[in-house]
């Protein structure tokens, strides 16, 4: 079962791993699930307050960093 956490997860591996973010394609490829479920998600942590979406490009989902 696939949840946020583990999509977030994903997204900053990603990120350590390339340099660079996923797009939401790589991102859906990555964890197996459908390009929908995937924006669905990630629409769920950007409310949550997660990650923010650049306003133009592929690769336009950014983590936000909490303090602790």
């Amino acid at each position: 079962m696939t949840d946020r956490v583990e999509i977030l997860g994903c997204i900053k591996d990603f990120y350590e791993a390339y340099g660079y973010y996923p797009s939401q394609r790589e991102l859906a490829e990555t964890v197996g699930i459908a390009l929908s479920g995937i924006n669905r998600y990630l629409h769920i942590l950007e409310a949550e307050g997660r990650i923010k979406f650049l306003p133009v490009g592929g690769r336009n989902i950014r983590v936000i960093e909490r303090k602790p």
